[in-house]
C-alpha cells in the first residue's frame, strides 16, 4: 500500500512461471482486495491471508517476496527463514537494525540452505547504458535522481540502497566518506559524498525528489555520461535515453525475479558481503543527517 510494489512483483513473478499462490495483507479486508486485483491481473487463483505463517503452510508456497514496510522485514524475514522458504525482499532488507542483527537474519537463512536477495533492479539497466556509451570511462563520477513516494529520512531509506547498489557494482566493495548535504528538506534532499575503494576515489552525489505517481522520473550519469529514463503507457515500456539515443529497456524487475529464480535453482550462496556493505553505506548516510 505504501510503495507500491508489491502488484508489480506479483506480476514478475507470474510472468516468469512462477504461480503466486497467495498474498499478505494487514486486514482481511485489504488482504481480499489484494487477492482479487491480482486474480484479475494475473488470471489464476490467488488467496488472501492476514497471517504470514498460515499463507505459507495453507499454500504450500516455497518462495516469498516480501514487500512490507521495512520496518517490519526484520520479524518477518526470521520468520519466513523459520518456514524454510527462500526471500526476495524489498529494500531496505532491515532497517534500524544493527550489523549484528542483520547478520543473524542471513545466517538463518545460510544454515537452512535458502536463498535471501534484496531488490536491486537498476544494477541491470547498465548493459543498456553500455550500449548507448559503449567507450569505457574511468568511473571517477557517479550521480543520480531517484523520485520515492516517501518524504524526509525515509526518502533515504527508501531510494539510498538503489544508488548504493550501483555505486558497489562499479567500484566494488568501497568506503563512504565525507557526506554532505546541500540540501534537506521534507520533499528534496541532495546527498554528495566521496567512496573510497581499492583503485581511487569516486565522487558521489543523489538527488531525491517525492513523487507519488507512476512512472517516476529517473536518470544516473557515469562520469558525466547520462541516461534517462522513458516510459510509454500504458504498457509500461521502458527505455533509456541519452547521447542521442533511446534504447529500449526490459523491465528492470522482470531481470531481478529471474535472477532470483536462477539463483535458487542454482543454490547460488547468498550476497552476504554485498548485503552487509549495502547496509553499512545507509548506516554512513544515516549518520549525516540533520
Amino acid at each position: 500500500m505504501r510503495q507500491g510494489t508489491g502488484p508489480f512483483v506479483a506480476e514478475a513473478f507470474a510472468d516468469m512461471g512462477c504461480p503466486v499462490a497467495g498474498v499478505v495483507g494487514t486486514s482481511a479486508e485489504s488482504a481480499a482486495e489484494a487477492a482479487q486485483a491480482l486474480q484479475v491481473k494475473l488470471d489464476q487463483p490467488v488467496l488472501g491471508f492476514v497471517d504470514l505463517r498460515q499463507a505459507v503452510l495453507s499454500t504450500g508456497a516455497d518462495l516469498v517476496a516480501l514487500c512490507s514496510p521495512y520496518a517490519v522485514h526484520a520479524e518477518q524475514l526470521l520468520q519466513i527463514s523459520s518456514l524454510n522458504c527462500h526471500c526476495l525482499v524489498e529494500k531496505p532488507i532491515v532497517w534500524p537494525q544493527t550489523l549484528q542483527a542483520l547478520r543473524a537474519i542471513i545466517d538463518a537463512f545460510a544454515e537452512r540452505g535458502r536463498f535471501l536477495q534484496v531488490v536491486n533492479q537498476w544494477v541491470h539497466s547498465l548493459p543498456v547504458f553500455a550500449q548507448i556509451y559503449p567507450q569505457q570511462t574511468p568511473r571517477k563520477k557517479f550521480a543520480m535522481r531517484l523520485s520515492p513516494v516517501s518524504e524526509g529520512a525515509d526518502m533515504l531509506i527508501d531510494a539510498a540502497p538503489h544508488w548504493l547498489n550501483l555505486v558497489q557494482y562499479l567500484i566494488g566493495p568501497g568506503r563512504i566518506e565525507h557526506v554532505e548535504l546541500p540540501r534537506w528538506q521534507p520533499r528534496h534532499i541532495i546527498v554528495h559524498c566521496q567512496v573510497k575503494h581499492d583503485r581511487g576515489v569516486l565522487e558521489a552525489s543523489l538527488e531525491l525528489v517525492t513523487c507519488p505517481e507512476r512512472p517516476r522520473p529517473v536518470w544516473y550519469a557515469i562520469d558525466d555520461q547520462r541516461v534517462e529514463r522513458d516510459v510509454e503507457l500504458p504498457a509500461y515500456q521502458q527505455f533509456l535515453v541519452g547521447n542521442g539515443r533511446r534504447v529500449k529497456l526490459r523491465d528492470p524487475l522482470l531481470e531481478v525475479v529471474e535472477k532470483f529464480l536462477r539463483d535458487v535453482s542454482m543454490q547460488t550462496p547468498i550476497d552476504r558481503a554485498g548485503i552487509e556493505h549495502g547496509h553499512l553505506g545507509l548506516q554512513e548516510l544515516m549518520l549525516a543527517q540533520p
